[in-house]
């Protein structure tokens, strides 16, 4: 049975940056430059709204809305991007904070130098630390009715991993293979029997909003954001049931799209060998085939 999720190497952390409180922001770093862009969506989606609904006696997970209107939060497309900017970077990775996790990476994945941190956090934020970055939601831009954007599905319950307790996630020597990526796939209805209904946005639906990048980002930094944004040719995961084939998605500009898949590539152009290696697997792991 092919197995739905890869793995994308650890890659050490490197602590490049000053840290600095920025809680006061002078008004030279608040001129903000804005990327407008869109998300199409490619498979069913679901980012649940916390709240559930009932439809012919099946009841079911609600997707989130804002002022009526079907949305991506910025929050969740932040971490999403994030994620992808850890894994091509030489960035720490939070959840590496205990000791049980600590015995069983590869790599250090975590900050030493409180005085400093890592390309991401400088980015994304961090405690002490503002995000040049402003994620804002991303709302759907069709205008039909629900029952054009959304539809009842039934995907298979799932259940939290337990990586320590799972050999599958370790290497020969017991070590972490690295980050977990979920596969792109066909996703099939499951029983109703067992199954957990949700409303998921259906493939082809387009929704549009923009990120701020603060005036202090660098080039290195616009360059990594463009990278996980996947405008060099690659399809993003994200939400719920990404294990069932669910999240597929593909970010593209709505204006001046050429210049940012050019920072895209910019970054691929510049990285090392070790880097280099993790662009490949996840533009290998991430094409879309309909």
């Amino acid at each position: 049975m092919r197995k739905s999720y890869s793995f994308i190497t650890f890659l050490e952390t490197k602590e490049n940056y000053n840290n600095s409180y920025t809680k006061k922001l002078s008004a030279d770093l608040l001129k903000f430059e804005k990327l407008r862009l869109k998300i199409e969506t490619l498979s069913y989606i679901h980012i649940w709204s916390g709240m559930y609904s009932e439809k012919g006696g099946f009841v079911y997970k609600t997707f989130i809305k804002s002022n009526g209107k079907y949305i991506i939060p910025g929050s969740s497309l932040k971490g999403c991007v994030r994620t992808i900017a850890e894994m091509v970077s030489y960035s720490c990775m939070g959840v590496a904070a205990n000791d049980q996790t600590k015995e069983k990476m590869s790599v250090e994945k975590w900050h030493k130098d409180r005085g400093k941190r890592c390309i991401v956090c400088d980015m994304f934020g961090a405690p002490g630390n503002k995000s040049k970055l402003i994620f804002h939601d991303f709302t759907v831009v069709s205008q039909e009715d629900s029952s054009q954007i959304t539809e009842l599905i039934c995907i298979p319950p799932s259940f939290e991993p337990h990586p320590h307790e799972c050999d599958d996630y370790k290497d020969k020597n017991g070590r972490f293979k690295g980050y977990k990526i979920y596969n792109h796939g066909e996703f099939k209805n499951a029983s109703p029997d067992n199954g957990i209904w949700i409303e998921a946005v259906k493939p082809g639906v387009r929704f549009e909003g923009e990120i701020w990048l603060r005036a202090d980002l660098r080039q290195e930094q616009k360059e990594l954001l463009c990278f996980s944004l996947g405008l060099s040719g690659f399809a993003l995961k994200i939400g719920y049931g990404k294990n069932h084939y669910l999240g597929s998605i593909r970010i593209s500009a709505v204006n001046g799209g050429d210049e940012l898949i050019g920072l895209a590539k910019g970054y691929e152009a510049k990285a090392d060998d070790k880097i280099k290696n993790n662009i490949i697997k996840i533009k290998e792991v991430w094409q879309f085939k309909k």
